[in-house]
């Protein structure tokens, strides 16, 4: 996990064709990120993107919504949950287990 809000604001995202601080995405960038994450399948994938593209998905309409520009407008609660939920960070703050 980010250790301080701006370390997780500034966490790297790819989104399209590059990376954009977790901070500065849009309304738009996490509608791509949920496309991007939707639909993908087999082997039981789908339990694990399902709450991933959920969760870009809630994030798209909650920016889009609440009249805020990107996610570093957010209050720091929903910047943490949305964070994990939408795997910028790692759940549980590793991804070895």
């Amino acid at each position: 996990m980010a250790d301080t809000k701006g370390d997780l604001l500034a966490s790297q995202v790819y989104v399209g064709d590059g990376y954009k601080a977790y901070g500065e995405l849009t309304a738009a960038d996490a509608q791509q990120m949920a496309g991007a994450t939707s639909g993908l399948s087999g082997g039981g994938l789908e339990r694990h993107t399902v709450p991933i593209s959920t969760a870009w998905r809630e994030l798209a309409r909650l920016l889009g919504e609440s009249g805020v520009n990107r996610v570093a407008d957010l209050p720091t609660e929903q910047i943490q949950d949305f964070a994990e939920r939408a795997r910028v960070i790692p759940p549980g703050g590793s991804w070895l287990k």
